[in-house]
Formats: C-alpha cells, sequence, structure tokens
C-alpha cells in the first residue's frame, strides 16, 4: 500500500504541475504531459488489483470533492458546472 501511496502522490504531483505552468507550455507539450500523468495512475491502479469499493467511494466522495474545488480555484482552473 506504501508503493500504492507514493505512486498516487507522483500523480497528483503530475497533474498540479500540468495546470500550474499550462500557460507557459504549448498545448502539444500540454498534452504530452498529461498522457504521462494518465499512464502513472492506470499502470499502478492495474497492477495492485485495488477494487474500489461504492461504501468507501460513497464515504469520501464529498470531502474528497470540496478539496478538489479547494485545488481549482487555487490554479484558477474552471469547472463544468
Amino acid at each position: 500500500m506504501e508503493a500504492l501511496f507514493r505512486k498516487n502522490k507522483e500523480i497528483y504531483d503530475c497533474l498540479y504541475a500540468v495546470f500550474l505552468f499550462h500557460k507557459e507550455n504549448s498545448e502539444e507539450k500540454i498534452s504530452a504531459r498529461i498522457l504521462d500523468c494518465y499512464v502513472k495512475y492506470e499502470f499502478p491502479k492495474a497492477h495492485s488489483g485495488v477494487k474500489q469499493s461504492s461504501k468507501i467511494f460513497w464515504r469520501l466522495n464529498e470531502p474528497l470533492t470540496q478539496e478538489w474545488e479547494q485545488i481549482k480555484r487555487k490554479l484558477n482552473i474552471e469547472g463544468n458546472e
């Protein structure tokens, strides 16, 4: 689980950097970086074999949504709301 936690932190940092520096990079660089982050997300998820529990999802959904909204405001990311 510690390895999975480290990978998730790496993915968060990867995506955070994409949004933090998006105005400084070309669209091609941003797309490549997002693809890199996506692969970093998918590989550990598939490799770990950890299944998402609906009970855990619904328990964590609201606080994580609020945290995401704070991150979006901090990085000035517009949402689809």
